[in-house]
């Protein structure tokens, strides 16, 4: 079915919301839980120029 999410669009949804959660309750993270490695996996043109505007708007 077309309006199904695909289980990559859902894991990325997953990893996304765990991410905003760090940033916004950095409280709320146990510190001695370990970090799991992130999945080595090739960088969309979308993720890889956000990755560099955010790299050139902390020089400035």
């Amino acid at each position: 079915m077309p309006n199904e999410p695909s289980p990559e669009s859902i894991a990325r949804a997953a990893r996304l919301r765990e991410q905003i959660d760090k940033l916004t309750h950095p409280e709320a993270s146990p510190s001695d839980q370990p970090q799991a490695p992130e999945e080595k996996r090739p960088m969309s043109p979308r993720e890889f120029i956000d990755r560099k505007m955010r790299e050139l708007d902390k020089k400035k």
